[in-house]
């Protein structure tokens, strides 16, 4: 009778097996992690296997501190953006405050008489109704007949150019008080 090879493994061989497994596989872990520590170079001599842990035990404390100091920082640079958007947005409303409270002055006016009509180039602040209604009174009252009034907007100016018929009497009125006629 011939002798029967058994292939079916005992426990202990088994065993062996697991466990040349597992020491290879932690083999590969902590090669991995020492990989991932600063430093790491591969000249140096191996290190034991407790050092590399007492690296990567300092090395992740450190960042654990880097990582609290910059959410400080963040929440400091928030803050100060925060303030900052504030202010900015207090200036904004007090310039606007300004703007809308302060009043629009004259700028320029300019006339010019040709012949009996008379051109008048005012140059007012948005705000130039109030100044408007005054020159157009005055010319009327001085004897001035309204013939056109052209207005248009730039920015926060206004441009005007008022023509008007300055009628006969006045003007002979005028010239007899300078005593030209």
């Amino acid at each position: 009778m011939s002798n029967p090879i058994r292939c079916q493994p005992t426990p202990q061989s088994d065993r062996k097996f697991v466990e040349r497994n597992r020491r290879k596989e932690m083999k590969s872990l902590f090669s991995t992690l020492n990989s991932l520590l600063p430093n790491h170079t591969s000249r140096e001599a191996p290190r034991t296997v407790p050092d590399q842990l007492e690296d990567a035990t300092n090395y992740i404390k450190e960042l654990q501190k880097n990582i609290q100091k910059l959410k400080e920082k963040k929440e400091e640079l928030m803050g100060k953006n925060k303030m900052e958007e504030d202010e900015e947005a207090e200036g904004r409303r007090r310039r606007r405050f300004e703007h809308e409270t302060k009043p629009k002055l004259l700028l320029q006016v300019k006339a010019h008489q040709i012949g009996s009509s008379v051109e008048v180039f005012l140059t007012t602040g948005s705000d130039y109704h109030f100044i408007l209604q005054q020159v157009l009174r005055l010319l009327q009252d001085n004897g001035a007949e309204i013939l056109n009034v052209n207005q248009s907007m730039f920015t926060d100016r206004v441009f005007h150019k008022i023509t008007a018929q300055v009628l006969y009497y006045y003007l002979i009125m005028s010239h007899d008080d300078l005593g030209l006629l």
